[in-house]
């Protein structure tokens, strides 16, 4: 009497188009678009689909594998390509895996087009802006106040003290 073996399931990245399979060489490509955990049985299907943030190539084993990299985003499922990932817009910033247009640029900051964070605004300056695309827009703190790097709001200098420039970034 044989002792029964147990099925292999076919590996990550590839998927079992048939049953009754002999040997793991008889497993296929995971499809472009979608991704494929090891023991995925038949074509993969909208539970698989590849989302948004990233790119499946064929043979693709978990769609984290292939983020879109920091300062781009791709708003749509199903990709294949690295292509796929576009540049984040101006004002917005993009980390690893975005998937829409990104996060909007915070006050005290400008984010310039593929920016995979925020930028703080130089000691000195501040904006009270969101989505400000370039570090001229931040505007120098008024006389009387002082800004560090990333202020959204003057602080204004302690009693007893003034400043009569523009720009200070200390009190």
């Amino acid at each position: 009497e044989e002792a029964a073996t147990s099925p292999t399931p076919c590996p990550a990245g590839k998927y079992g188009e048939n049953l009754s399979l002999e040997s793991e060489d008889q497993c296929s490509d995971c499809t472009a678009g979608y991704f494929c955990p090891s023991g995925t049985i038949g074509h993969p299907t909208a539970e698989l689909v590849c989302p948004e943030g990233h790119y499946c190539p064929s043979g693709t084993a978990h769609y984290s594998d292939t983020p879109c990299g920091a300062g781009t985003y791709n708003p749509l499922q199903k990709q294949y390509l690295p292509s796929s990932c576009l540049a984040c817009t101006q004002g917005y910033y993009c980390p690893e895996a975005t998937g829409n247009i990104g996060i909007i640029c915070p006050r005290g900051h400008y984010c310039p087009a593929s920016s995979s964070a925020a930028i703080a605004c130089d000691a000195g300056k501040y904006t009270l802006n969101r989505g400000v695309t370039e570090s001229n827009s931040c505007d120098p703190c008024p006389a009387g106040h002082y800004c560090g790097a990333g202020t959204d709001t003057p602080t204004p200098c302690p009693k007893g003290r003034f400043r009569r420039d523009e720009g200070a970034s200390t009190e």
